[in-house]
């Protein structure tokens, strides 16, 4: 079967032929294909392959049992290219008590690192635009002279070759300098910084390289770093920033300690249920994600998500909405919404008629006056259902192979994001496969399926 339900049906006649000819009833056959064959061909294996994984599994939960920190930083350590796995190990931590701290040039090698009992550290090889070279650069330097002191020891001692102006700015953005100097005035000075480490390292090795070096009340020894001042970063711009660079939200939550004044000022996601069908709701929340759709006529509409202490909702913003306030819905902004409440297959819906950026500062000063912000509430990751279409792809109970090889071909000629579903015979007793992989959904891919099908009735 190998997982393609189109492949596996062409063996389905052959089968109850099969078995007919030896002597067992057509409808026992029928029987043992659908509630054997079909669900093995879905997913599964011989018992030596099941025994394997039963001793991988023991061995595994024993480590996690009796050496969870450990166990996690190997865990991250191995899926640090993986995002989606990040994220969901990121949160088994945190459901597990293990802290997850951002990146730290004190603190972290190139993977995820034990730094304290029960807490892990990010590793710098996780930050996006940092090559390798400049990670071991950096690591033999601390390992060498101890821990950085500030940013002036820091740029005293890493090879200035590794301090681009790239390369500082990720460090800045992800945390990974925290300790020596706030993110906006190390992003406001990249370049003195990294022109401080040429000159200071330059004059150091052969005392020549420029005028300054000539005198003996500039040398390397004297030489210091002046910096510019800068606006300090706000907590919501720090953790877009971690998140742009980390994948994550890794040091926090925006909405940590909103969770009660939220649920006061606004439906709780998680509460929206059949009953809000059909009515005019409030939410507030963070914007997880956004996509700007062009329609037929040339207009724009959106579709997203909103997230809150609670949970995640798809939204959708249709053209004339999204005129008046559609560009408010941007990615990381903290937003109020007002709209109707739908259902889109199993999952509920906001469809948008207002839309407006509330400040997370204001937000919280606001929550703190009334009494109900909590510093000490915990943020439980959760995954984000995206948002999905679904194409129901209706055959014959008795189809033939050449339609069956077409129809297979035509899915596998136009893989894309919409999943599909085959459905087997008539309504009454029809039996659906999902297909393993999605397809790209348009009139004409429709229109051809419809043809292949139309070749053969009911």
């Amino acid at each position: 079967g190998k997982k393609d339900p189109v492949l596996l049906m062409e063996q389905r006649q052959k089968f109850i032929d099969g078995a007919v000819r030896t002597g067992h009833p057509e409808k026992f056959a029928k029987e043992v294909f659908e509630k054997v064959i079909e669900p093995f061909a879905a997913y599964g294996f011989n018992k030596s392959h099941a025994a394997c994984y039963a001793i991988i599994a023991y061995q595994t939960a024993y480590l996690k049992t009796h050496y969870p920190t450990e166990f996690m930083a190997a865990l991250l350590s191995t899926d640090a290219e993986n995002l989606d796995r990040v994220a969901l190990e990121v949160g088994e931590c945190e459901r597990n008590g293990i802290i997850v701290l951002p990146p730290s040039v004190n603190e972290s090698f190139a993977g995820f690192t034990i730094v304290g009992e029960k807490k892990v550290r990010f590793g710098l090889k996780t930050i996006k635009g940092i090559g390798d070279a400049p990670i071991r650069t950096i690591i033999e330097a601390r390992q060498a002279g101890g821990r950085f002191q500030n940013i002036e020891d820091f740029a005293r001692r890493v090879p200035y070759t590794a301090l681009n102006k790239k390369t500082l700015e990720a460090l800045a953005y992800s945390g990974a300098l925290d300790d020596m100097e706030e993110r906006t005035v190390i992003v406001a000075n990249v370049e003195a910084i990294g022109h401080f480490a040429r000159q200071m390292q330059s004059a150091r090795n052969d005392g020549q390289t420029d005028i300054f070096a000539l005198t003996p009340e500039m040398d390397s020894s004297t030489l210091q770093l002046s910096l510019k001042p800068a606006k300090p970063s706000t907590r919501l711009e720090r953790l877009t920033w971690e998140k742009a660079h980390l994948g994550l939200f890794v040091s926090g939550h925006p909405l940590t300690g909103l969770g009660a004044y939220l649920k006061k000022k606004a439906h709780a996601i998680n509460s929206l249920d059949e009953k809000f069908v059909g009515k005019n709701i409030k939410i507030a929340g963070l914007v997880t994600r956004v996509r700007k759709i062009q329609t037929k006529n040339g207009a724009y509409m959106s579709m997203g998500a909103i997230e809150d202490p609670t949970g995640i909702i798809n939204v959708v913003i249709f053209p004339k909405t999204y005129q008046q306030c559609g560009e408010a819905l941007t990615e990381g902004s903290i937003v109020i919404a007002e709209g109707k409440c739908d259902r889109r297959q199993e999952d509920m819906q906001l469809v948008i008629n207002m839309v407006k950026p509330i400040s997370l500062d204001a937000l919280i000063e606001s929550a703190k006056s009334a009494g109900l912000y909590d510093e000490n509430e915990r943020f439980y990751r959760r995954d984000e259902k995206p948002e999905t279409e679904s194409f129901t792809l209706m055959v014959p109970e008795k189809v033939s192979a050449k339609m069956l090889e077409d129809l297979r071909d035509l899915l596998l000629g136009n893989k894309g994001d919409c999943s599909v579903v085959v459905q087997i015979g008539t309504e009454r007793d029809a039996r659906r496969i999902k297909v393993p992989f999605g397809v790209a959904l348009t009139p004409g891919l429709k229109k051809k399926i419809d043809e292949v099908v139309q070749t053969e009735t009911f």
